[in-house]
């Protein structure tokens, strides 16, 4: 799209003396001025925006539920270089045994 239809698509959402229906009636003009390719890159863009829109009602749920599993997952990790440390010092416990033996 050339600079000066990106420039008429972004003067219709940011103008703010624009009401509901001038903006509509804006747009449509401006949508029967895009060809086909420009016309299905809008569509897109469009539905990106609605699933955007509507994946911001669930973000509140998903981030509750993303913290808990962060802290279990830094509680496993710390489990984790526990067992580690004390796998390493039953190994040297067993090497200072076999070693009082020789």
């Amino acid at each position: 799209m050339s600079a000066e239809k990106r420039a008429e698509f972004r003067d219709i959402f940011t103008k703010k003396n624009l009401n509901a229906t001038e903006r509509a009636t804006k747009l449509k003009a401006f949508l029967e001025t895009l060809d086909d390719k420009q016309l299905v890159a809008y569509e897109h863009f469009r539905d990106a925006l609605r699933n955007v829109q509507s994946n911001a009602t669930k973000l509140p749920h998903l981030s509750a539920e993303n913290q808990l599993l962060l802290k279990k997952y830094d509680a496993l990790e710390e489990e984790k270089k526990r067992l580690s440390v004390d796998a390493k010092q039953a190994h040297l416990v067993i090497l200072i045994r076999c070693e009082s033996f020789l």
